[in-house]
């Protein structure tokens, strides 16, 4: 077998397992099935735009018609030109299918980073190969949710990063396009120089002066797609800067007497009508725009914790158990194996760590810590969801895959 031979081997395993797990649970499941949550509004943003009837949702909204700011446009613009396209086919099955493919992407990516990281092939087809049965991943997939265009643009960035060069500018590029995807990944940036700072300071760092220039413009280009998001939704509220107006949603229903005083809901989040007392949302719409909305949820949230700090590190405990204790809250077989599948990623990963760590390319060990910063900031300002988390977890596979590797490796010498 030649090098060339050796070097596509693994990512074309990986890709076949990949197609198979994520189509022929898609077909088992129906690829027809209507998307619903999230999955839903992304795609009615992305029927609009592909119509011609600009950024705005619908259907099943308080503001029909109206620019919306409530959701990323990374989503739904990568599907509109495909809905464009593909105009007489099912816009579910045809985001359903675009999804599937960016997740069996992902696989073959998270293969080809872990050889680049660590230069093992064993190691990455097991990190490929976990990623691609991956029982979260599989039914984020399959729900047309946008986490897999996320990991494929924060991917690219990685290997970019990773060969250095030329290539360094674009991965700050890919990942400021992340952040129109998933818009708290923004906070990676100053965690990643946090994290080199730090590296500085102990030594293990040194910065010349072209890679500072080379850094400050990878900055700009990080925060230009957001700029430019930031700057539109400037236009339609005269407000700066408002990068989703979920944002006080998101952060009243996570931070509330509800969450912090109900097991059921424990560091979890509930829709803001579910707060004793609140007003609907329904009647706030009547009156408020979409940003008025937010922001006074938004200040809500501060009033809770403000107005109760006994209740802050209950409240704190529970987003962290929520998002990064694979326990289900209601077991059923599915969640249960998924949630054991998360506790093997999680111990295999540790061990990898403990092996490899140092030997793992410079750059991802600053990278990763900085990814793992902005998780937990946003789990604790939030809520704790798997989602959340997930964000994070498919960058441990490169250890999983070292870990993996080394115990095969172990069990064949001494069979």
């Amino acid at each position: 077998m030649t090098i060339l031979d050796r070097h596509l081997a693994v990512p074309l395993v990986v890709l076949i397992i990949a197609i198979t797990t994520n189509f022929g649970l898609a077909f088992k499941r129906g690829m027809d099935h209507p998307l619903e949550s999230d999955a839903f509004y992304f795609l009615d943003i992305a029927k609009s735009l592909a119509a011609g009837h600009g950024y705005t949702v619908r259907a099943e909204t308080y503001w029909p018609g109206q620019p919306t700011m409530r959701r990323l446009p990374g989503w739904p613009g990568a599907l509109a030109p495909i809905l464009r396209l593909c105009s007489d086919a099912s816009p579910d099955t045809i985001a359903r299918c675009v999804c599937l493919l960016l997740n069996v992407a992902a696989a073959v990516l998270i293969a080809l980073l872990t050889r680049r990281i660590t230069g093992q092939n064993a190691a990455a087809l097991f990190a490929g190969v976990a990623y691609a049965v991956h029982p979260v991943a599989l039914h984020f997939a399959y729900l047309g949710l946008s986490e897999p265009l996320f990991l494929i643009l924060v991917l690219l960035g990685l290997l970019c990063f990773v060969y250095g060069g030329r290539w360094v500018l674009p991965g700050f590029a890919l990942h400021g396009l992340a952040c129109l995807v998933r818009g708290n990944f923004v906070l990676w940036i100053g965690f990643v120089f946090l994290v080199a700072i730090t590296a500085v300071l102990r030594g293990e760092l040194v910065l010349s002066r072209s890679k500072i220039a080379v850094c400050a413009v990878g900055a700009v280009l990080f925060v230009l797609p957001c700029g430019l998001w930031l700057a539109r939704n400037y236009q339609i509220t005269g407000e700066f800067p408002v990068l989703s107006t979920l944002r006080g949603q998101t952060f009243y229903g996570g931070n509330n007497p509800v969450v912090a005083h109900t097991w059921e809901f424990w560091g979890y989040w509930v829709f803001p009508d579910q707060v004793p007392g609140e007003t609907p949302m329904r009647e706030l719409a009547q009156s408020m725009s979409e940003y008025e909305v937010d922001t006074y949820y938004y200040q809500k949230g501060l009033a809770f914790l403000h107005e109760n700090p006994e209740s802050v590190p209950q409240v704190l405990l529970g987003k962290l158990v929520r998002a990064y204790l694979p326990v289900p809250w209601k077991p059923r077989l599915s969640s249960l194996a998924a949630s054991a599948y998360r506790w093997l990623i999680y111990l295999t990963a540790a061990v990898g760590i403990w092996m490899a760590w140092k030997r793992t390319s410079a750059v991802y060990r600053l990278c990763l810590p900085a990814m793992l910063l902005a998780n937990l900031a946003v789990v604790l300002i939030f809520w704790g969801y798997v989602r959340f988390s997930f964000a994070f977890e498919p960058f441990l596979l490169p250890f999983t895959g070292v870990a993996l590797e080394r115990a095969w490796s172990c069990w064949r010498s001494r069979a």
